[in-house]
């Protein structure tokens, strides 16, 4: 029994990391998809992706920054 939703979810995820089998799967929140990843293209894919992600945010928490600085003054 779980005392919250976040609890539960990790167990789950730690139950799922004991199942053997030949892939990885991800969830996919842009197309709602839960994804198969059995290539190395697809993990490829899938670190340009993020790296794409992580540049945004990067670039986003400069200017947050910038804003912070500006302000400041």
């Amino acid at each position: 029994v779980s005392a919250s939703f976040v609890e539960a979810k990790e167990k789950m995820r730690e139950f799922a990391s004991t199942i053997k089998r030949p892939f990885a799967v991800r969830y996919n929140p842009y197309n709602q998809n839960i994804e198969i990843i059995s290539s190395t293209q697809h993990v490829t894919q899938i670190i340009s992706d993020l790296k794409g992600d992580i540049c945004i945010i990067f670039d986003a928490l400069k200017k947050l920054q910038s804003g912070i600085t500006t302000n400041m003054k």
